[in-house]
């Protein structure tokens, strides 16, 4: 009965896992974290969602610096990192 909860739990862990691998982004996806992006007077970057949230790492912005960001679902700003 152990092995058999034992097993049960490591599939459930390693199915959960894999429902939040990070992938590319849909076009229309792309379009909206785009123009969120642009919103923040940034362009550029590499995008992906993980996690289920939206992620573009090295976008450049207006002040000449390099940012990561991070999206909600709603495509609305959660955190925006500096990076040089």
């Amino acid at each position: 009965m152990k092995m058999q909860i034992l097993a049960a739990m490591a599939l459930l862990m390693v199915s959960s896992g894999a429902a939040f691998a990070d992938r590319a982004l849909t076009a229309d996806e792309q379009e909206k974290v785009q123009a969120a992006l642009t919103a923040q007077g940034c362009k550029g970057g590499s995008m992906k969602v993980d996690d289920g949230l939206f992620e573009v790492d090295n976008a450049t912005c207006a002040d000449g610096h390099v940012y990561d960001f991070k999206f909600g679902p709603d495509y609305k700003l959660l955190h925006k990192d500096f990076e040089h």
